[in-house]
């Protein structure tokens, strides 16, 4: 059988695709082209080049059109956007398994999107199905949620601090960043994300005022964002740093004394991880994570089971939130039943919350919904419950240790050691170190 799982990274402007290979990632515009008279459907440069010989119409933004929920007329004839994304998924999925030399179907596919937008999800698992997989063979994840299964494959040294991501797309702008939290009872990896609101189009910097605007503005960011925090890495992620002689002074700010990685599929590469991992009997990952996605908090509740004081969880923390599970309650009547919300919150919070519930017959779904939708506290409480932290007991694990040969444990920067030049031309003395024999470039001035 087939254990090789295709993480796929889906937005508007491109998609790409990986089988867990360092070395190979296809990336495809996310366009899709219908032949004018042969009934015949092409993806990627393509679909363009059938589009520009006049072959062909193309439609585009397949993302946008799903979310929403939209058509687009080719020939004549209205296809929804369901039906495009299943065409566009069926396409780039053989040209894969072609390339890539697989005999019979993927294990299972990991979509990771920008946005878990619920009709987007919903559209995925149904493209999905129609392909031929089983839901249990679907999995998809936020961006957040596939940076982390990126760099916890990678060395410890990578990751044992703060890691911050700068991904410049086409027309949008992000900052990641994820740390790992010990000291709790189950280690910790938290990461999140901030869409950069003084985003630019990238066509400004094909002018030298509009590369000095792009320059400018990413420098601000960097400074806002990075103050004050101890990095053990920062990668540049995207269309935007395919070239970087543009950024001089941000690219100057940014190996001011940290190591800088150039990566163009971190997420695709971290869907791959993800789906691998759920080949295993045990995960290499034995980490909460706590990102977009996943719940910051478990649900409990004490219940009497056979004369005794039970606590059962109704959704626990780090829990997936989109694909709940219906959980029905019944309590007595004259009673009030305590909720208890056991958060992973940063180390220095302790906050102390009230939750009851009133005597009644409840239905909720866990853990996509909770108990703040469905239960109401009272004037007084018979409980309280407080948010606490967890003693550590689990020491932390590099997950590198037990991925199989062909995982990744460094990433490859060659286009970084290639293309940039920068350190030639600021002040101080530029360094290349090498981790490993094909480790990334590093890059730090002092």
């Amino acid at each position: 059988m087939n254990e090789l799982v295709a993480g796929i990274d889906l937005c508007d402007e491109y998609t790409q695709i990986s089988c867990g290979d360092e070395e190979q990632i296809w990336t495809f515009p996310t366009v899709l082209c219908r032949h004018k008279l042969a009934d015949a459907w092409y993806v990627g440069e393509d679909a363009y080049a059938h589009t520009l010989s006049g072959e062909g119409n193309l439609t585009d933004k397949l993302v946008k059109l799903v979310l929403k929920d939209g058509t687009a007329t080719l020939d004549g004839r209205r296809y929804t956007a369901q039906e495009l994304l299943t065409l566009f998924l069926e396409r780039v999925l053989q040209i894969v398994m072609k390339e890539s030399g697989q005999t019979g179907m993927f294990a299972g596919l990991v979509f990771t999107v920008r946005s878990l937008d619920e009709r987007l999800v919903k559209a995925l698992y149904e493209s999905g199905e129609k392909l031929g997989f089983s839901k249990e063979q679907i999995q998809i994840i936020g961006h957040s949620e596939s940076f982390i299964y990126y760099m916890l494959s990678q060395k410890k040294e990578i990751w044992n601090g703060t890691v911050g991501m700068f991904d410049l797309a086409e027309e949008e702008l992000r900052y990641y960043e994820m740390k790992v939290q010990r000291g709790l009872k189950k280690n910790a990896v938290l990461a999140e994300y901030e869409k950069i609101e003084e985003s630019f189009s990238l066509d400004i910097l094909e002018t030298p005022s509009g590369a000095k605007l792009g320059d400018k503005i990413l420098c601000t960011c960097a400074d806002r964002l990075m103050q004050r925090k101890l990095y053990s890495a920062v990668f540049l992620m995207g269309k935007g740093f395919e070239k970087r002689d543009w950024a001089e002074d941000f690219m100057k700010l940014l190996c001011t004394k940290r190591r800088v990685y150039m990566e163009t599929a971190v997420f695709a590469k971290g869907a791959a991880y993800c789906g691998a991992d759920r080949q295993r009997p045990q995960t290499s990952y034995p980490y909460a994570m706590i990102c977009e996605g996943r719940l910051k908090a478990s649900v409990t509740m004490q219940v009497l089971f056979k004369g005794q004081e039970k606590e059962v969880t109704l959704a626990a923390a780090s829990g997936n939130t989109s694909s709940g599970v219906p959980i029905s309650v019944s309590i007595g009547p004259e009673k009030h039943t305590p909720i208890k919300i056991s958060n992973i919150p940063p180390a220095s919070a302790i906050i102390i919350a009230v939750c009851t519930v009133s005597s009644r017959s409840l239905c909720f779904w866990a853990p996509e919904y909770w108990a703040t939708r469905t239960f109401a506290p009272i004037d007084k409480p018979t409980n309280t419950l407080i948010i606490r932290l967890i003693s550590a007991v689990v020491d932390p694990t590099a997950a590198s240790d037990s991925l199989p040969a062909k995982c990744p444990t460094t990433m490859i920067s060659a286009a970084l050691n290639n293309s940039c030049k920068i350190p030639e031309r600021i002040s101080g003395t530029a360094k290349a170190m090498i981790f490993g024999k094909s480790g990334p470039l590093h890059m730090s001035i002092s």
